[in-house]
């Protein structure tokens, strides 16, 4: 989920330097989609995999303490780094972006 996440907040940034790994350029490639039906790909895998974790999470009786804060750890993580995606000019994404609207594609020389 987290390599999902991030490489859809990161696929402009990296389409502009030329970058071809990334779930987002590899599904284009492989699929012969646009962006855009690439991009709605990887954020239907992405919720897909988030429904199956959080369905473990709930029906998990894991009787170990240490394993279910390390499930809830995982879970943390990805929502934290997405959040991030968002916060840091790293992607250059901002509150439109964040509501789903959209985002212009960077040229090559465009580079954040």
């Amino acid at each position: 989920m987290l390599i999902l996440a991030n490489d859809i907040c990161s696929y402009n940034v990296e389409q502009s330097r030329g970058d071809s790994h990334n779930a987002v350029a590899v599904v284009m490639h492989h699929n012969n989609l646009s962006v855009q039906e690439a991009i709605d790909f990887i954020a239907r895998m992405f919720h897909e995999s988030a429904e199956e974790f959080l369905k473990i999470m709930e029906t998990s009786k894991s009787p170990s303490e240490d394993l279910r804060t390390y499930i809830s750890g995982l879970g943390y993580w990805v929502r934290g780094n997405f959040e991030m995606s968002f916060e840091i000019e790293r992607y250059g994404l901002n509150a439109e972006a964040r509501k789903g609207g959209s985002i212009e594609l960077l040229s090559k020389q465009d580079s954040i």
